[in-house]
């Protein structure tokens, strides 16, 4: 049975426990769209010294991909973590008064899902049994935001089966 602990997460390419955000990366892929950057393809894995791989780009999917983007996970803890994640989406008042500037996201559920991976305390491991939740119907006549108020629910009644 996985338990994890506070500030550990699942490695997106090897499946293995990132012991901690110092041992982590948030990667993606940067690409310009009608003149715009555009943020897609956004992963938490090993820093490359913790990787369990030992080949050359250990577990970095995006390797020597053209706009390959990576900042350590400790740059996406706390507010300024929160502040970094909302820049994506919005510069701010002070970077763009004008608003000219569209979001670089370009797939927003992907992205909500980073960032409720890094935030949401329990969502880390309590995705990993949404499906059997599903079929067991816990989350029949769930609303968009009752799901997020019971993960550490999910993790106690789903963990244990496991």
């Amino acid at each position: 049975m996985l338990k994890l602990q506070k500030n550990q997460w699942i490695c997106d390419t090897c499946g293995e426990v990132i012991n901690a955000a110092s041992e982590g990366y948030v990667e993606w892929i940067n690409e310009e769209v009608d003149g715009e950057t555009q943020c897609r393809d956004f992963h938490i894995v090993h820093q490359k010294v913790f990787s369990p791989r030992k080949n050359e780009h250990g577990c970095y999917q995006h390797g020597e991909e053209l706009g390959r983007s990576d900042l350590p996970l400790e740059n996406f803890m706390g507010g300024i973590g929160i502040a970094q994640l909302l820049s994506f989406i919005d510069l701010g008042e002070i970077i763009d008064p004008d608003n000219e500037h569209d979001p670089r996201i370009n797939n927003f559920r992907e992205y909500a899902e980073i960032f409720r991976r890094l935030h949401l305390p329990f969502y880390e491991e309590a995705r990993l049994y949404f499906e059997m939740a599903k079929k067991d119907g816990f989350f029949d006549g769930a609303n968009e935001i009752w799901v997020y108020s019971e993960l550490e629910e999910i993790v106690k009644r789903y963990g244990d089966k496991v």
